[in-house]
């Protein structure tokens, strides 16, 4: 898994799916079992205070297998084994930059960190 942010390019007001093939410490993927809480903060223009703060069901976050069938994911065809939907209502400012952080508390290992970086673009009629 890269260390890297996920980029992203969306229009205020919209919502976005997030989608990540999560390792471990051990280099393997992880399973729902691994997990035991996902939260998520987002962050407005590089601020330090959270303007949302979000806990996404590991259940229905995390798949025990890697998902390789749902024509969103487009990195490889080997698939992702995180997809998680942010609202629109978090996304209201346009022309401004959402970091958006997920953590992966785990069972037995340190706490994972995935990170997506989503440019908005303003929409003069909404």
């Amino acid at each position: 898994m890269s260390s890297t942010p996920t980029l992203a390019t969306i229009y205020e007001d919209t919502a976005i799916t997030c989608m990540a093939r999560i390792q471990g410490d051990d280099a393997e993927n992880i399973v729902k079992s691994d997990v035991t809480s996902i939260s998520l903060k987002t962050f407005l223009n590089y601020g330090t205070t959270a303007t949302a703060t979000i806990v996404p069901v590991v259940d229905t976050s995390v798949f025990n297998t890697l998902q390789d069938s749902d024509a969103r994911w487009t990195k490889d065809s080997v698939g992702f084994n995180f997809l998680y939907q942010i609202d629109e209502v978090v996304f209201d400012t346009g022309d401004s930059t959402y970091r958006c952080e997920f953590k992966f508390s785990m069972n037995d290992q340190p706490d994972l960190f995935v990170i997506f970086s989503v440019d908005t673009v303003e929409v003069l009629s909404s």
